[in-house]
């Protein structure tokens, strides 16, 4: 175990412990740990106001209204009753939620509207005033979302605090400058090894990111989980495990053999990830053109990732296919062995697997992409249902294994 990893995990379990304290304060932010009625869960209220004289947090309840008027009564200004909207803003976002978060679309778009109407002349968002029948119209369609945030009922409720963790793992890795990139695809030694970044998405959709998140990177193997998933989906796991095994290999990831019943062992090889493009390939929608199942395999990403960004690098397809030799190699012997589906042109097969590797994605994309699986197929950011449970579990299993 290397200096970061020790420290990294010497960080995580000072965050397990603090979870289990009452109180946290600071100069600035008091989290006051409460149970939520009918169970043991632990929740928290986040709020800039001072304790009282107690040591407790008076914190905001929720009252037996419609939910609208539960948040608009929690933080309406008593003089003149009115809902200060930069402040519901701010709440939201320090429970992780970003203000730009496609769940919170139709009210920000709404918002923007009433703005641009009736607000103040060189003002913003944040300091529109309005009252409760204005209020309801503004954020009735995300409600639901917006009194989960105002409750702060997340998964990770003391958000801050695990901010301020996992800054402390970036600062502690960010000086570690061993290793190297990788140079067996010419183009992909070109990546500076300087380039560092960290993001985070919970299935709730709390986000957080740290470092060059703007840069972008491709997939590679990172997309073999991804490929799998979409065939599970599409064809059903009868079908594509007819074609790929699902077992340990216990080979390197690159390796020239197939499993006892001559087939790739499980998707996470180069073999077995061919495999799932000639699947995609072939037995979905076989009439479509090569242009329109690329276009499907990129739709499908983009939905995992929460349409966050997913790009390709052409210079990175092409440097990998003129050093593909071995994965050609591999190609032919699955091929020898009647491993793909009927009629398959092989070198459409192995481009369309070049191309799922060639993905250009962010930080940002690729941990939603990941808290996708970590909700059981329901991308966090969107609330789409782009994976079965099911084919979830078969991925994860087989990521694990």
């Amino acid at each position: 175990m290397n200096r970061s990893t020790r420290s990294a995990l010497d960080v995580l379990t000072k965050f397990t412990r603090f979870r289990h304290r009452k109180l946290l304060s600071s100069p600035k932010l008091q989290i006051q740990i409460c149970p939520i009625s009918g169970g043991n869960d632990f929740r928290s209220i986040i709020k800039d106001e001072p304790l009282q004289e107690n040591g407790t947090q008076k914190k905001p309840a929720m009252d037996n209204s419609s939910l609208e008027e539960s948040v608009f009564n929690m933080f309406k200004n008593p003089e003149n009753n009115l809902v200060n909207i930069g402040q519901i803003l701010t709440v939201i976002e320090r429970t992780g939620v970003r203000r730009t978060d496609p769940r919170l679309a139709e009210m920000v778009d709404k918002l923007s509207k009433y703005h641009k109407k009736h607000g103040a002349e060189n003002t913003t968002l944040d300091n529109l005033n309005v009252d409760l029948s204005t209020f309801k119209e503004l954020v009735d369609a995300n409600i639901v979302l917006i009194s989960q945030t105002m409750q702060n009922k997340m998964i990770i409720p003391e958000w801050p605090a695990f901010c301020q963790m996992v800054k402390d793992i970036f600062n502690r890795c960010k000086s570690n400058h061993s290793g190297e990139v990788a140079t067996y695809i010419p183009q992909l030694a070109r990546y500076s090894k300087d380039q560092w970044a960290m993001s985070v998405c919970t299935v709730d959709g709390q986000r957080m990111s740290l470092g060059d998140v703007g840069v972008s990177f491709t997939m590679q193997s990172c997309s073999k989980p991804f490929t799998y998933a979409t065939c599970l989906k599409e064809l059903g796991p009868e079908v594509v495990h007819k074609y790929i095994g699902h077992e340990p290999s216990g080979r390197n990831f690159n390796e020239i053999c197939l499993d006892r019943d001559k087939k790739p062992h499980n998707p996470m090889l180069n073999s077995g990830a061919i495999m799932s493009c000639g699947l995609l390939l072939q037995l979905m929608e076989p009439k479509s053109s090569l242009a329109e199942k690329y276009d499907f395999m990129l739709r499908s990403m983009q939905k995992l990732a929460g349409n966050e960004f997913i790009g390709f690098n052409n210079a990175v397809f092409l440097s990998e296919r003129e050093t593909a030799d071995r994965n050609f190699a591999m190609g032919y012997y699955m091929k020898e062995n009647n491993c793909f589906p009927e009629n398959l042109d092989l070198h459409d097969c192995l481009d369309l697997y070049f191309q799922s590797c060639s993905l250009e994605v962010n930080s940002e994309a690729l941990a939603v992409m990941g808290a996708t699986l970590a909700n059981g197929g329901i991308c966090p950011t969107t609330g789409e249902k782009v994976l079965n449970s099911s084919d979830v579990r078969d991925v994860l299993s087989l990521m694990y294994s």
